[in-house]
């Protein structure tokens, strides 16, 4: 099961994006899913935690991490925070978010599987 689709990307890059990393490397984005889809998998065992059905949160995480390395991969202009009317300090922000609940989930401290609270 992969955590995220090609399609859940999108709600961080646009698709003409996503579509020009494509062109510049054929495979890039099922590459990026892929290693996330990895990634993502080997924290949960870390952190000790089952992969049991789907997950916002993880759906999260993987579209965030997985978008930005699609794009980062054909441009540097994503890492830079230098100007603040970069386009891509949204993604940015979103990576890091997403980079940080991974560690969260691989220590344990993060349950990527909530229970939902009964009243």
């Amino acid at each position: 099961m992969a955590w995220c689709t090609q399609e859940d990307l999108t709600l961080y890059v646009l698709q003409a994006y996503l579509s020009v990393a494509e062109e510049k490397s054929p495979g890039i984005t099922n590459r990026a899913v892929d290693a996330v889809h990895g990634e993502i998998n080997e924290a949960l065992l870390a952190g000790g935690y089952a992969a049991s059905g789907a997950s916002a949160t993880l759906c999260r995480i993987a579209a965030a991490l997985s978008a930005w390395r699609t794009v980062a991969a054909v441009t540097t202009l994503v890492t830079s925070e230098a100007d603040t009317d970069n386009e891509w300090l949204p993604l940015l922000h979103e990576r890091n978010r997403a980079e940080s609940d991974l560690a969260a989930i691989r220590e344990g401290r993060l349950d990527p599987f909530p229970k939902a609270q009964s009243s």
